[in-house]
């Protein structure tokens, strides 16, 4: 550069107070912006911790809902032991009574040939079967209340049998 310039930016320059605003923007660059917390990986694993934790209720639960009708299919078919081996329809009731916690009327005399009952446990529900033999065929009478909560009043009946309906119904009907 020139002299002439030299000499006068010497003579110029000289220093000053910086401008108060210049300190703020200094500072406020010197604390970085937090960044915004990523929030989907927190949505995601609390997802994936209710669906686990309803399928595990599900699995304590005994299985998914079930048919009372179904049920009293498949067990028409079970082979293996009865809870409680009797003919006798008033211990049978009885029977039925203090294990699966319902009501069931079965007539003192009737034309069927009572073998037993079982208890079977499905959703946190006992169901009370009684097995018999209706015109030489298997039957099974499934009874269970209305609700695991205890509701005597209101009850489920299911029946399944390999010989004539009618002649199964004679259980109760007579």
């Amino acid at each position: 550069m020139s002299d002439w310039i030299d000499f006068e930016l010497a003579d110029q320059m000289t220093p000053v107070a910086a401008p108060e605003c210049l300190w703020e923007r200094i500072e406020t660059a010197r604390r970085a912006p937090a960044k915004a917390p990523v929030r989907w990986p927190i949505a995601a694993v609390v997802t994936l911790i209710t669906a686990a934790a309803t399928l595990w209720v599900l699995e304590l639960r005994g299985q998914t809902p079930f048919s009372l009708e179904q049920l009293a299919a498949q067990e028409l078919h079970r082979s293996g032991p009865l809870d409680f081996d009797s003919g006798d329809p008033a211990a049978v009731a009885a029977w039925i009574r203090a294990n699966a916690g319902v009501e069931i009327g079965l007539p003192d005399k009737t034309p069927v040939r009572i073998l037993g009952a079982s208890m079977i446990r499905r959703s946190g529900m006992r169901i009370g079967a009684v097995r018999y033999e209706a015109a030489g065929a298997p039957a099974i009478l499934l009874i269970s209340r209305a609700s695991a909560a205890g509701d005597r009043a209101h009850r489920y009946f299911s029946l399944a049998c390999e010989g004539p309906t009618e002649a199964a119904c004679q259980l109760c009907h007579i």
